[in-house]
């Protein structure tokens, strides 16, 4: 049974992970992006929200969630595990 992937999580929104999220973004999923920094998940946000003004497609970060706690994040995205 092939299941369609709707919403990426991405653990670390360092160098990476925010390159990762962005371009997920521009291809129409839905992000939740996590890292335990505060500091390294507001340079994601700011960043994320560049490429997709550059892309214009800045209609697409409402799909984009930042987490501090994992443990958050993969509550926001229980009904999606549960399928598994």
């Amino acid at each position: 049974m092939v299941k369609n992937i709707e919403i990426v999580g991405i653990v670390g929104a360092g160098f990476m992970g925010k390159q990762i999220a962005a371009q997920a973004a521009l291809h129409d999923f839905r992000v939740k992006i996590c890292d335990k920094e505060h500091k390294i998940v507001e340079d994601a946000e700011k960043y994320i929200s560049g490429v997709l003004k550059r892309k214009n497609q800045i209609n697409a970060i409402k799909e984009v969630s930042h987490y501090i706690l994992f443990k958050i994040m993969l509550e926001d995205m229980k009904y999606g595990f549960n399928e598994i």
